[in-house]
């Protein structure tokens, strides 16, 4: 695990759909949401401060509206 002070991450346009949640680990066993309600901005660039000891990074659509195409993350930054 390292130490990361903030996630960055880009929707693709012309995919992005549905709601999502960012989880992080240490382990790959244990996960702590860190975002629980994600509002999708495709084609800006989002930001999240996590200042945490952390390994993996998942980011996790939860589609309640059933879309069928979900997901379209673009790019995905991690800082420390």
């Amino acid at each position: 695990a390292r130490p990361v002070g903030s996630i960055r991450w880009l929707f693709d346009p012309a995919l992005a759909a549905g709601a999502f949640v960012v989880e992080v680990s240490a382990d790959r066993s244990s996960w702590t949401p860190v975002l629980t309600d994600g509002l999708l901005a495709p084609g800006e660039w989002q930001e999240l401060a996590v200042g945490a000891e952390v390994r993996f990074v998942r980011f996790a659509f939860t589609n309640p509206a059933g879309t069928p195409v979900i997901g379209g993350l673009a790019e995905i930054e991690i800082w420390p």
